[in-house]
């Protein structure tokens, strides 16, 4: 069993292209980070509300889009793709996904997961 931390984005960025992990400035971010780091875990992923899912160290350009002021067509095909994506790299039955983020994230995917908690 692979233990697996999704991180919401934030809407505070750097201004210029950088890897997921830096691009993002906001303190509640920083904060989520920070409280990942501190649990031994196997993969680390964003939640973005633009590129779904985003390993670390992919490098993106700064962005402006909240997924909670998306309509629910766009936030269907969102979950949609996490989790096909999440598929990939995981076994959605057997690993632990631990979650950093708003309920509103969570909820779009956890149904899918079988062993999800929120810290």
């Amino acid at each position: 069993m692979k233990k697996i931390i999704l991180i919401a984005c934030v809407k505070e960025k750097l201004n210029h292209p950088a890897k997921a992990i830096d691009i993002y400035q906001g303190s509640l971010f920083k904060n989520w980070l920070n409280l990942a780091g501190k649990i031994d875990y196997d993969l680390l992923f964003i939640l973005s509300g633009k590129h779904g899912l985003l390993g670390p160290q992919k490098i993106i350009h700064p962005y402006d889009l909240n997924l909670n002021n998306q309509n629910n067509e766009y936030k269907k095909k969102w979950a949609e793709n996490v989790v096909k994506e999440l598929k990939l790299i995981s076994d959605l039955k057997k690993d632990q996904y631990i979650f950093f983020c708003e309920d509103s994230y969570k909820e779009l995917i956890s149904s899918f997961l079988t062993n999800h908690q929120s810290l």
